[in-house]
């Protein structure tokens, strides 16, 4: 057999090994596609971004900057259940960041989003824009929800998040 034809035939051979095994690794990989869970950057864009911006820095007087302003509330409970919150039930009341003042109403999305969109947006917020972990599980948002939080409940964990109750 001539080193073309040798070529050819494996080649070939490959190309036939690939044909059978391609339709096996497909059907192995469905779970694995399935398991991984909503796309909080997907999430982010389709109900966030609107306000906040596509990276994150907010509109003066309209939202404030998501960018660079939650890491802190990922050290502690407190921080963690107003993360939860403020998507469950969305919050109401003035508050001030990064030295400006917003006074308006962030919507609730409970209605709008499972507990695992809500992680899943939490986390691909505190982990491109805040260089934070994702800490925020679907299990927290659900204790959150359980708890049914209205947006002035949210405007007070905020605080005490904070420090200031």
């Amino acid at each position: 057999m001539s080193e073309r034809n040798k070529s050819w035939s494996v080649k070939k051979a490959s190309t036939s090994f690939l044909k059978k095994r391609s339709k096996k690794l497909l059907l192995c990989s469905i779970p694995f596609l399935l398991a991984a869970g909503p796309d909080g950057g997907q999430i982010f864009a389709d109900n966030c971004a609107l306000c906040h911006q596509p990276d994150g820095a907010g509109a003066a007087g309209l939202a404030p900057a998501l960018a660079g302003t939650l890491k802190r509330f990922t050290a502690t409970p407190a921080g963690k259940t107003y993360l939860s919150q403020i998507l469950i039930s969305g919050m109401i009341g003035s508050i001030e960041t990064q030295g400006h003042k917003f006074s308006g109403v962030m919507p609730a999305f409970a209605d709008k989003l499972s507990n695992a969109e809500i992680a899943a947006v939490l986390g691909y917020v505190l982990t491109t824009f805040n260089a934070a972990p994702a800490v925020v599980t679907p299990d927290s948002v659900a204790a959150g929800r359980a708890q049914a939080p209205s947006a002035s409940d949210t405007h007070h964990a905020r605080a005490v998040a904070l420090g200031a109750t």
